[in-house]
C-alpha cells in the first residue's frame, strides 16, 4: 500500500503546540461571547493536541495579568 502522506507536511513528532501568554486582563476587555469563544478554542486546542500527544507550550510574560 503506497504511503499517503504528503512529503512536505509535518510529522507528529516535529509538531508542538505553543500557547502565548493568554492573559487574563486580555479576556476582560473582550465582549462575552467572543471572550468565551476564546476560552473554548484554546480548550479544544489543548485537548486536541494532548490527544495526538502533541507537546503543549505555554509562555507567560506577566503571570499578574
Amino acid at each position: 500500500m503506497p504511503d499517503s502522506h504528503h512529503p512536505l507536511a509535518p510529522q507528529r513528532e516535529e509538531l508542538a503546540l505553543i500557547i502565548i501568554d493568554a492573559q487574563s486582563g486580555m479576556l476582560k476587555a473582550m465582549e462575552p461571547e467572543v471572550k468565551q469563544k476564546t476560552i473554548n478554542n484554546i480548550k479544544l486546542l489543548i485537548a486536541s493536541a494532548q490527544k495526538l500527544n502533541i507537546p503543549l507550550i505555554v509562555t507567560e510574560q506577566y503571570p499578574k495579568g
